[in-house]
């Protein structure tokens, strides 16, 4: 809102209309966004309540029964924390200083923070197999941390994917693969 008035005096009114719109358009959208997120990070915790309850009501709570759904309503509860730290971290601004970095470096920083993470909350992260393909002399001039933080968030967020879906056989994934076209660098993220 404080750029606005500079805004408008340099490019007219319509146009100052039309990006105050896009600007509503896009933060109503990001608000539905976070609501559905955050509501299905929640339901399950109501759900667990609900069956605790229901255990205590009976007078003979199942223990196995108990410490399943008090392990899920953890799990929650850092699904939430890690999703409001992404939340601030996505309205932090990135800085304006940026520098050449070799991308080979920040992938292999990001996959050492990644797992060291999934770790750290309990998820089996030996199961599956973590690979890239990153050209040794490949460089972006960029501000590190912000890139940092999103493959750490990419790689986490493949290998999470293994832990919410029914166990699978056979080898289990995560590729990232780092190609450059023209002067644009494609980082690829699968999870098979």
């Amino acid at each position: 809102e404080t750029q606005v008035p500079a805004f408008e005096g340099v490019y007219a009114p319509a146009a100052t209309k039309a990006v105050r719109k896009i600007a509503a358009e896009q933060y109503a959208a990001m608000v539905q966004r976070t609501h559905h997120d955050i509501r299905n990070i929640l339901s399950p915790v109501r759900t667990s309540i609900r069956s605790l309850t229901k255990q205590f009501e009976k007078g003979k709570p199942d223990g196995k029964f108990c410490k399943e759904n008090l392990s899920e309503m953890a799990r929650r509860l850092e699904y939430m924390e890690q999703f409001l730290n992404d939340m601030n971290e996505y309205v932090t601004a990135t800085p304006a200083d940026r520098r050449r970095e070799r991308l080979v470096d920040i992938v292999r920083e990001a996959q050492e923070i990644a797992l060291a993470s999934l770790r750290n909350a309990g998820t089996p992260v030996d199961p599956v197999i973590l690979s890239a393909t990153v050209p040794e002399n490949l460089t972006v001039y960029v501000a590190r941390r912000q890139l940092l933080m999103a493959i750490v968030h990419t790689l986490t967020n493949a290998y999470e994917s293994f832990v919410m879906l029914p166990k699978r056989r056979g080898k289990q994934e995560v590729k990232l693969d780092v190609t450059q076209k023209d002067s644009s660098r494609i980082l690829n993220v699968t999870d098979t």
